[in-house]
């Protein structure tokens, strides 16, 4: 009986519970951003309690993402995720990234940055976009498999295994910056001579909290219940909505 009252405790939790809005902010070239909007959206769901909203619309001819130009357009959301090669805004332009970096924390945002959204807006000369990131990183190198290795536990890594290997990569050149805590590298696997980079970590800019990962240029590599796992468990912790032991905290576990 006992046992019972619980379980119904706990779904009438998840139900009184609004799911985590999450704006998936994504758009430009070199990846399969049609595909990799599919694969998270979907991996996501089936591991968070979360709604979805996707902008990939029009850039201003100064670069601005029309987004940015509407107003409260942060003010319905709880975490945004970018994953998109937005390039930079070029001077005179309707608004500059460190505008739109402060409405992302005048919103209370979470924030999650993927693979180029790290090289979005990178001549900015406020470093701002670079703070709300977390890391600096101007190039990637070749592409090839590499082996993904934790520097340290954490609730984001839980259950992960100490390395594993994408089937595909891009390893990004990866500096850590003031406030951020790196949490995996990168290697490639018997070959001393390249260098290891940072590719997953947090970071905090003001009030706001951002997951970072610089892992997720090929489709195959996004696929995997590895990858999907850690950046649920990424979005997650952006918005305070994950336990220590790396499971979310009450009415925010998958509703099926």
């Amino acid at each position: 009986m006992q046992a019972t009252i619980l379980v119904l405790a706990s779904i009438c939790l998840q139900a009184d519970t609004d799911p985590l809005d999450v704006l998936y902010v994504t758009g430009g070239g070199y990846h399969d951003y049609t595909k990799q909007e599919i694969i998270l959206r979907e991996g996501l769901s089936k591991r968070a309690n979360i709604t979805w909203t996707t902008w990939k619309g029009k850039k201003t001819k100064a670069g601005v993402p029309e987004l940015y130009l509407q107003k409260g357009w942060a003010d319905k959301f709880d975490v945004v995720i970018h994953n998109g090669c937005q390039g930079d805004i070029s001077q005179g332009a309707e608004k500059k990234p460190a505008q739109i970096v402060a409405e992302h924390q005048a919103a209370g945002l979470g924030v999650v940055v993927i693979h180029c959204a790290m090289h979005t807006y990178r001549k900015d000369p406020s470093g701002e976009w670079e703070k709300l990131t977390g890391i600096h990183s101007v190039r990637h190198g070749p592409h090839f498999p590499y082996v993904v290795r934790k520097l340290r536990d954490h609730p984001i890594l839980t259950a992960m295994p100490a390395e594993w290997e994408t089937p595909k990569g891009e390893l990004y050149h990866t500096k850590a910056i003031k406030n951020t805590i790196p949490l995996c590298e990168g290697y490639k696997k018997d070959d001393p001579n390249v260098p290891r980079q940072i590719n997953v970590w947090v970071s905090h800019h003001g009030n706001t909290r951002t997951f970072g990962t610089t892992i997720g240029h090929y489709n195959e590599t996004m696929e995997m219940p590895t990858y999907l796992d850690m950046v649920t468990r990424g979005v997650l912790w952006t918005a305070d909505k994950l336990k220590e032991d790396g499971t979310p905290k009450p009415g925010y576990a998958p509703t099926r």
